[in-house]
Protein backbone atom coordinates (compact mmCIF):
# COMPACT_ATOMS: atom_id res chain seq x y z
CA UNK A 1 0.00 0.00 0.00
CA UNK A 2 0.92 3.47 -0.59
CA UNK A 3 3.41 5.43 2.53
CA UNK A 4 2.06 8.32 3.85
CA UNK A 5 3.58 11.43 5.67
CA UNK A 6 2.50 15.01 6.32
CA UNK A 7 4.10 17.93 7.17
CA UNK A 8 2.90 20.46 8.57
CA UNK A 9 3.69 24.91 9.20
CA UNK A 10 2.85 26.88 12.47
CA UNK A 11 3.69 30.55 12.85
CA UNK A 12 3.56 30.67 17.12
CA UNK A 13 3.84 34.53 16.90
CA UNK A 14 6.42 35.79 19.35
CA UNK A 15 6.58 32.91 21.81
CA UNK A 16 8.85 33.45 24.53
CA UNK A 17 9.61 32.56 27.71
CA UNK A 18 6.70 33.62 30.14
CA UNK A 19 7.43 36.25 32.70
CA UNK A 20 7.89 36.01 36.71
CA UNK A 21 7.42 38.31 39.42
CA UNK A 22 11.48 37.70 39.64
CA UNK A 23 11.92 38.04 36.29
CA UNK A 24 10.55 39.87 33.00
CA UNK A 25 11.02 38.47 29.31
CA UNK A 26 9.94 40.63 26.84
CA UNK A 27 9.89 40.15 22.96
CA UNK A 28 11.36 43.36 20.87
CA UNK A 29 10.49 45.96 23.79
CA UNK A 30 10.16 46.10 26.83
CA UNK A 31 6.23 47.19 26.83
CA UNK A 32 3.61 45.72 29.07
CA UNK A 33 2.41 43.73 26.18
CA UNK A 34 5.14 42.31 24.32
CA UNK A 35 5.52 39.17 27.53
CA UNK A 36 3.51 36.68 28.83
CA UNK A 37 2.81 36.92 32.41
CA UNK A 38 3.20 33.08 33.93
CA UNK A 39 1.93 33.36 37.73
CA UNK A 40 -1.62 33.90 38.90
CA UNK A 41 -4.63 32.12 38.07
CA UNK A 42 -5.90 30.68 34.74
CA UNK A 43 -7.01 34.54 33.90
CA UNK A 44 -4.15 36.33 34.48
CA UNK A 45 -1.38 33.59 33.66
CA UNK A 46 -1.59 34.21 29.98
CA UNK A 47 2.25 32.07 29.03
CA UNK A 48 -0.09 29.02 30.61
CA UNK A 49 -2.64 29.64 28.42
CA UNK A 50 -1.05 29.99 25.35
CA UNK A 51 1.14 26.85 26.16
CA UNK A 52 -1.79 24.89 26.62
CA UNK A 53 -3.52 26.39 23.43
CA UNK A 54 0.04 26.17 20.73
CA UNK A 55 -0.36 22.40 22.28
CA UNK A 56 -3.78 21.73 21.69
CA UNK A 57 -3.66 23.16 17.70
CA UNK A 58 0.03 20.79 17.71
CA UNK A 59 -2.18 17.77 18.37
CA UNK A 60 -4.84 19.01 15.78
CA UNK A 61 -2.82 19.04 13.01
CA UNK A 62 -1.51 16.06 13.52
CA UNK A 63 1.61 16.20 11.66
CA UNK A 64 5.23 14.33 11.33
CA UNK A 65 6.85 17.26 10.35
CA UNK A 66 6.23 20.59 12.07
CA UNK A 67 8.15 23.48 11.06
CA UNK A 68 7.48 26.38 12.92
CA UNK A 69 8.59 30.34 12.96
CA UNK A 70 8.64 33.30 15.24
CA UNK A 71 10.47 31.07 18.35
CA UNK A 72 12.43 33.09 21.09
CA UNK A 73 13.64 30.89 23.11
CA UNK A 74 14.27 26.75 23.18
CA UNK A 75 12.54 26.38 26.34
CA UNK A 76 8.87 27.36 25.43
CA UNK A 77 8.45 25.53 21.88
CA UNK A 78 9.31 22.10 24.32
CA UNK A 79 6.98 22.92 27.29
CA UNK A 80 4.41 22.99 23.79
CA UNK A 81 5.29 19.60 22.89
CA UNK A 82 5.58 18.39 25.95
CA UNK A 83 1.51 19.35 26.49
CA UNK A 84 0.82 18.09 23.83
CA UNK A 85 0.43 13.45 22.61
CA UNK A 86 3.59 13.82 21.30
CA UNK A 87 5.84 14.39 24.26
CA UNK A 88 9.24 12.33 24.03
CA UNK A 89 8.07 10.92 20.80
CA UNK A 90 9.83 13.91 18.93
CA UNK A 91 12.90 15.98 18.45
CA UNK A 92 13.43 19.50 17.86
CA UNK A 93 16.31 21.36 16.17
CA UNK A 94 16.43 25.29 15.69
CA UNK A 95 17.70 27.46 13.37
CA UNK A 96 20.38 29.12 16.09
CA UNK A 97 20.97 30.33 19.90
CA UNK A 98 18.45 32.88 21.30
CA UNK A 99 19.69 36.37 20.58
CA UNK A 100 18.64 38.58 23.94
CA UNK A 101 20.02 41.60 25.72
CA UNK A 102 19.79 41.29 29.77
CA UNK A 103 18.33 44.75 30.99
CA UNK A 104 15.99 45.49 34.65
CA UNK A 105 12.53 47.11 35.17
CA UNK A 106 12.19 48.80 37.97
CA UNK A 107 14.48 46.49 39.88
CA UNK A 108 13.64 43.41 38.66
CA UNK A 109 16.24 41.84 35.94
CA UNK A 110 14.28 41.53 32.51
CA UNK A 111 15.52 39.67 29.26
CA UNK A 112 14.67 41.31 25.70
CA UNK A 113 14.95 38.88 22.60
CA UNK A 114 15.64 40.80 19.40
CA UNK A 115 15.43 38.09 17.23
CA UNK A 116 13.05 34.84 16.29
CA UNK A 117 14.20 31.59 15.51
CA UNK A 118 12.83 28.58 13.13
CA UNK A 119 12.54 25.28 14.17
CA UNK A 120 11.66 21.39 12.86
CA UNK A 121 9.91 18.89 14.71
CA UNK A 122 10.76 15.53 13.73
CA UNK A 123 9.72 12.29 14.72
CA UNK A 124 12.01 9.96 16.53
CA UNK A 125 11.36 7.08 13.76
CA UNK A 126 13.27 9.89 11.15
CA UNK A 127 16.72 10.32 10.91
CA UNK A 128 18.67 13.64 10.96
CA UNK A 129 20.76 13.50 7.92
CA UNK A 130 22.24 16.97 7.55
CA UNK A 131 21.11 20.08 9.33
CA UNK A 132 22.51 23.79 9.05
CA UNK A 133 21.45 27.01 9.66
CA UNK A 134 21.75 29.28 6.09
CA UNK A 135 22.15 32.75 7.25
CA UNK A 136 23.76 33.80 4.06
CA UNK A 137 23.00 34.10 0.98
CA UNK A 138 24.73 31.36 -1.42
CA UNK A 139 28.30 32.32 -3.04
CA UNK A 140 26.53 32.42 -6.76
CA UNK A 141 24.06 34.79 -5.80
CA UNK A 142 25.18 37.99 -7.87
CA UNK A 143 22.65 40.61 -7.29
CA UNK A 144 24.28 43.49 -7.00
CA UNK A 145 26.01 42.60 -10.29
CA UNK A 146 25.58 45.07 -13.00
CA UNK A 147 22.79 43.64 -15.66
CA UNK A 148 24.03 44.51 -19.57
CA UNK A 149 20.14 43.36 -21.93
CA UNK A 150 19.87 43.15 -25.69
CA UNK A 151 18.94 46.74 -25.91
CA UNK A 152 22.41 47.95 -24.43
CA UNK A 153 20.73 49.41 -21.01
CA UNK A 154 22.88 48.28 -17.88
CA UNK A 155 21.36 48.09 -14.33
CA UNK A 156 22.86 47.86 -10.69
CA UNK A 157 20.06 47.28 -8.31
CA UNK A 158 21.19 46.95 -4.98
CA UNK A 159 19.90 47.32 -1.32
CA UNK A 160 22.61 47.74 1.79
CA UNK A 161 22.42 47.84 4.97
CA UNK A 162 24.80 50.10 7.12
CA UNK A 163 26.74 50.90 4.20
CA UNK A 164 27.14 47.48 3.13
CA UNK A 165 25.32 45.06 0.49
CA UNK A 166 22.77 43.01 1.87
CA UNK A 167 23.69 39.17 1.89
CA UNK A 168 21.89 37.69 4.58
CA UNK A 169 18.00 36.86 5.32
CA UNK A 170 16.10 38.97 7.86
CA UNK A 171 15.83 35.19 9.55
CA UNK A 172 18.02 32.05 8.49
CA UNK A 173 16.28 29.62 6.39
CA UNK A 174 17.04 26.06 8.22
CA UNK A 175 17.58 23.26 6.15
CA UNK A 176 17.03 19.34 6.56
CA UNK A 177 18.02 16.33 5.09
CA UNK A 178 15.80 13.73 7.03
CA UNK A 179 15.98 9.98 6.69
CA UNK A 180 12.69 8.23 6.37
CA UNK A 181 11.59 5.48 8.04
CA UNK A 182 11.73 1.94 6.83
CA UNK A 183 8.54 1.36 5.91
CA UNK A 184 9.17 3.53 2.47
CA UNK A 185 11.68 1.69 1.54
CA UNK A 186 9.58 -0.26 -0.47
CA UNK A 187 9.66 2.84 -2.80
CA UNK A 188 12.01 2.03 -5.93
CA UNK A 189 13.33 5.11 -6.92
CA UNK A 190 16.19 5.73 -9.24
CA UNK A 191 19.83 7.03 -7.44
CA UNK A 192 18.36 4.71 -4.19
CA UNK A 193 17.36 7.79 -2.32
CA UNK A 194 13.82 7.02 -2.34
CA UNK A 195 13.98 7.14 1.94
CA UNK A 196 14.87 10.49 1.90
CA UNK A 197 13.78 14.21 1.65
CA UNK A 198 15.14 17.53 1.70
CA UNK A 199 13.29 20.04 3.97
CA UNK A 200 13.74 23.66 3.51
CA UNK A 201 12.08 26.04 6.18
CA UNK A 202 11.39 29.82 5.53
CA UNK A 203 10.46 33.26 7.31
CA UNK A 204 10.74 35.61 4.50
CA UNK A 205 10.39 39.56 5.34
CA UNK A 206 6.77 41.27 6.44
CA UNK A 207 5.62 43.90 4.13
CA UNK A 208 5.82 46.35 7.59
CA UNK A 209 7.63 49.48 5.81
CA UNK A 210 11.56 49.77 6.32
CA UNK A 211 11.08 53.18 6.83
CA UNK A 212 12.49 56.55 8.92
CA UNK A 213 10.19 58.76 11.04
CA UNK A 214 8.29 61.66 8.85
CA UNK A 215 7.89 65.76 9.69
CA UNK A 216 5.54 68.04 8.67
CA UNK A 217 4.50 71.71 10.07
CA UNK A 218 0.80 70.63 9.33
CA UNK A 219 -1.55 67.41 9.41
CA UNK A 220 -2.16 67.56 5.70
CA UNK A 221 1.73 67.67 4.90
CA UNK A 222 2.77 65.45 8.21
CA UNK A 223 0.19 62.84 6.20
CA UNK A 224 1.60 63.64 2.72
CA UNK A 225 5.47 63.01 4.39
CA UNK A 226 3.57 59.63 6.04
CA UNK A 227 2.32 58.02 3.63
CA UNK A 228 5.07 58.65 0.70
CA UNK A 229 7.87 57.69 3.34
CA UNK A 230 5.06 54.62 3.76
CA UNK A 231 5.03 53.45 -0.05
CA UNK A 232 8.91 53.87 -0.27
CA UNK A 233 9.39 51.69 2.59
CA UNK A 234 7.03 49.05 1.80
CA UNK A 235 8.89 48.91 -1.72
CA UNK A 236 12.30 48.43 0.16
CA UNK A 237 10.88 45.55 1.93
CA UNK A 238 9.70 44.23 -0.92
CA UNK A 239 12.89 44.09 -2.52
CA UNK A 240 14.10 42.86 0.41
CA UNK A 241 11.89 39.79 0.28
CA UNK A 242 12.32 39.71 -3.07
CA UNK A 243 16.05 39.10 -2.50
CA UNK A 244 15.42 36.60 0.05
CA UNK A 245 13.03 34.86 -1.83
CA UNK A 246 15.84 34.53 -5.15
CA UNK A 247 18.53 33.58 -2.62
CA UNK A 248 16.52 30.56 -1.48
CA UNK A 249 15.71 29.72 -4.99
CA UNK A 250 19.59 29.42 -5.73
CA UNK A 251 19.72 26.94 -2.84
CA UNK A 252 17.17 24.50 -3.77
CA UNK A 253 17.89 24.77 -7.78
CA UNK A 254 21.69 23.88 -6.22
CA UNK A 255 20.44 20.54 -4.32
CA UNK A 256 17.86 19.78 -7.11
CA UNK A 257 20.52 19.71 -9.98
CA UNK A 258 23.02 18.20 -7.43
CA UNK A 259 20.87 15.34 -6.41
CA UNK A 260 17.66 15.34 -8.70
CA UNK A 261 16.73 11.99 -7.20
CA UNK A 262 15.69 13.25 -3.64
CA UNK A 263 12.42 15.22 -3.04
CA UNK A 264 12.52 18.88 -1.96
CA UNK A 265 9.73 20.76 0.00
CA UNK A 266 9.90 24.36 0.73
CA UNK A 267 7.48 25.41 3.75
CA UNK A 268 7.32 28.53 5.75
CA UNK A 269 5.63 32.02 6.34
CA UNK A 270 6.42 33.55 2.98
CA UNK A 271 4.82 36.62 3.88
CA UNK A 272 3.04 37.29 0.80
CA UNK A 273 0.24 35.40 -1.40
CA UNK A 274 -0.15 32.71 -3.64
CA UNK A 275 1.01 34.67 -6.88
CA UNK A 276 2.64 37.37 -5.37
CA UNK A 277 6.41 37.40 -7.02
CA UNK A 278 8.32 36.73 -4.23
CA UNK A 279 6.51 33.45 -3.69
CA UNK A 280 6.80 32.54 -7.37
CA UNK A 281 10.45 33.43 -7.33
CA UNK A 282 10.92 31.26 -4.17
CA UNK A 283 8.97 28.22 -5.91
CA UNK A 284 10.17 28.96 -9.42
CA UNK A 285 6.58 28.23 -9.71
CA UNK A 286 6.19 29.71 -13.23
CA UNK A 287 8.01 27.47 -16.31
CA UNK A 288 10.24 30.00 -18.11
CA UNK A 289 9.69 30.89 -21.87
CA UNK A 290 13.59 30.08 -23.98
CA UNK A 291 13.22 32.46 -26.57
CA UNK A 292 14.95 31.58 -29.99
CA UNK A 293 17.28 34.35 -29.41
CA UNK A 294 18.62 32.67 -26.73
CA UNK A 295 18.45 29.37 -27.82
CA UNK A 296 18.24 28.47 -31.74
CA UNK A 297 18.83 24.81 -31.30
CA UNK A 298 15.50 23.49 -30.64
CA UNK A 299 16.62 20.16 -29.53
CA UNK A 300 18.28 21.71 -27.05
CA UNK A 301 15.12 23.98 -25.91
CA UNK A 302 13.35 21.20 -25.60
CA UNK A 303 16.02 19.50 -23.48
CA UNK A 304 16.05 22.62 -21.15
CA UNK A 305 12.11 22.52 -20.50
CA UNK A 306 12.51 18.62 -19.95
CA UNK A 307 15.08 19.86 -16.93
CA UNK A 308 13.12 22.61 -16.05
CA UNK A 309 9.82 21.14 -15.18
CA UNK A 310 12.09 19.11 -12.66
CA UNK A 311 13.85 22.14 -11.19
CA UNK A 312 10.67 24.14 -10.60
CA UNK A 313 8.24 23.45 -7.33
CA UNK A 314 4.71 23.12 -7.20
CA UNK A 315 2.53 24.85 -5.16
CA UNK A 316 0.05 22.55 -3.10
CA UNK A 317 -2.13 25.24 -2.56
CA UNK A 318 -2.26 25.61 -6.32
CA UNK A 319 -2.15 21.68 -7.25
CA UNK A 320 -5.47 21.41 -4.41
CA UNK A 321 -8.07 24.56 -5.55
CA UNK A 322 -7.28 22.81 -9.22
CA UNK A 323 -9.48 20.03 -7.87
CA UNK A 324 -11.80 21.50 -5.59
CA UNK A 325 -14.64 23.61 -6.83
CA UNK A 326 -14.86 26.51 -3.28
CA UNK A 327 -11.80 27.62 -2.47
CA UNK A 328 -12.02 28.65 1.70
CA UNK A 329 -8.33 28.77 1.86
CA UNK A 330 -6.84 31.51 4.46
CA UNK A 331 -4.11 31.36 6.68
CA UNK A 332 -3.97 35.64 7.64
CA UNK A 333 -6.42 38.16 7.93
CA UNK A 334 -5.46 42.07 7.56
CA UNK A 335 -7.39 44.75 7.19
CA UNK A 336 -10.49 42.35 6.34
CA UNK A 337 -8.59 40.76 3.69
CA UNK A 338 -8.10 37.03 3.52
CA UNK A 339 -4.80 35.92 2.31
CA UNK A 340 -2.44 33.02 2.00
CA UNK A 341 0.91 33.67 3.79
CA UNK A 342 1.98 30.60 4.97
CA UNK A 343 2.83 28.04 1.95
CA UNK A 344 4.25 24.49 0.98
CA UNK A 345 5.92 23.86 -2.37
CA UNK A 346 7.02 20.75 -3.48
CA UNK A 347 9.45 19.06 -6.66
CA UNK A 348 8.05 17.43 -9.23
CA UNK A 349 8.46 14.21 -7.50
CA UNK A 350 4.98 14.53 -6.01
CA UNK A 351 3.88 15.67 -8.73
CA UNK A 352 1.63 14.16 -11.86
CA UNK A 353 3.58 14.05 -14.88
CA UNK A 354 0.57 15.11 -16.70
CA UNK A 355 0.27 18.27 -14.20
CA UNK A 356 3.61 19.08 -15.39
CA UNK A 357 2.46 19.34 -19.37
CA UNK A 358 4.16 15.35 -19.90
CA UNK A 359 7.51 17.28 -19.12
CA UNK A 360 10.62 16.24 -17.24
CA UNK A 361 10.86 12.68 -14.38
CA UNK A 362 7.80 10.63 -13.35
CA UNK A 363 6.46 11.33 -10.04
CA UNK A 364 7.39 8.92 -7.24
CA UNK A 365 4.42 10.32 -5.16
CA UNK A 366 1.73 12.46 -5.20
CA UNK A 367 0.17 15.39 -2.51
CA UNK A 368 -2.44 14.62 -0.76
CA UNK A 369 -5.10 16.52 1.26
CA UNK A 370 -4.03 19.98 2.24
CA UNK A 371 -5.84 21.29 5.34
CA UNK A 372 -5.56 24.71 6.62
CA UNK A 373 -6.60 25.44 10.64
CA UNK A 374 -7.73 29.04 10.69
CA UNK A 375 -10.98 28.87 12.63
CA UNK A 376 -9.48 31.20 15.53
CA UNK A 377 -8.53 33.77 13.43
CA UNK A 378 -11.05 37.28 13.54
CA UNK A 379 -11.69 39.54 11.11
CA UNK A 380 -12.32 43.03 13.38
CA UNK A 381 -14.14 44.11 10.09
CA UNK A 382 -16.76 41.70 10.51
CA UNK A 383 -16.96 40.90 14.00
CA UNK A 384 -17.14 44.18 15.14
CA UNK A 385 -14.35 44.47 17.73
CA UNK A 386 -11.69 46.99 17.86
CA UNK A 387 -7.93 45.53 16.88
CA UNK A 388 -6.84 46.08 20.34
CA UNK A 389 -9.34 43.14 21.49
CA UNK A 390 -8.23 41.34 18.31
CA UNK A 391 -4.38 41.72 19.15
CA UNK A 392 -5.10 40.72 22.61
CA UNK A 393 -7.19 37.45 21.69
CA UNK A 394 -4.73 36.57 19.61
CA UNK A 395 -1.62 37.37 21.83
CA UNK A 396 -2.36 34.02 23.69
CA UNK A 397 -3.22 32.23 20.33
CA UNK A 398 -1.69 33.30 17.04
CA UNK A 399 -2.33 35.31 14.31
CA UNK A 400 -1.97 32.91 11.32
CA UNK A 401 -3.58 29.69 10.37
CA UNK A 402 -1.83 26.54 10.56
CA UNK A 403 -0.95 24.29 7.56
CA UNK A 404 -0.73 20.89 7.05
CA UNK A 405 0.04 18.66 3.79
CA UNK A 406 0.08 15.12 3.37
CA UNK A 407 2.37 13.79 0.85
CA UNK A 408 1.67 9.60 -0.49
CA UNK A 409 4.91 7.93 -1.58
CA UNK A 410 4.40 4.96 -3.51
CA UNK A 411 5.93 1.46 -2.90
CA UNK A 412 6.74 0.93 -6.29
CA UNK A 413 7.81 2.64 -10.20
CA UNK A 414 4.84 3.85 -11.87
CA UNK A 415 5.46 3.86 -15.62
CA UNK A 416 3.07 6.75 -15.59
CA UNK A 417 1.16 9.16 -13.79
Amino acid sequence: MTQKFTIGNFNVRNLTPGSTSKRYNYFYSSSKHNQYWAEGDKTENRYEKKIRWLARQVDRMDADIICFQEIFDREPLQEVINASRLAGKVDLYFSGEPRFRESSYKGTPSRIYSAPMIAIMVPKDFKMLEFSSLEDFPKEFNFSDPVKEHSGKTWKIGLTESGETRTRFTRPILRARLGLPKRFQYAEMDGGNAAEITVFTAHFKSKRPIRQDSEGNDPLEAMTNYLREGAIGRARSLLLRGLEAAALRTYVLNELSTDPHRPVIVIGDLNDGPRSESTEIAGGLTLPVISPDAERNFKKREQMYEHAADLCLYSAYHLQTQRTHRDVYYTHIFDGFHDVLDHVLVSSHFVAHFARDGRGRRSIGKVGTLRVFNDHLINADIDDITSKSVGKYLHTRSDHGQVTLRLDWYEKKRTHT
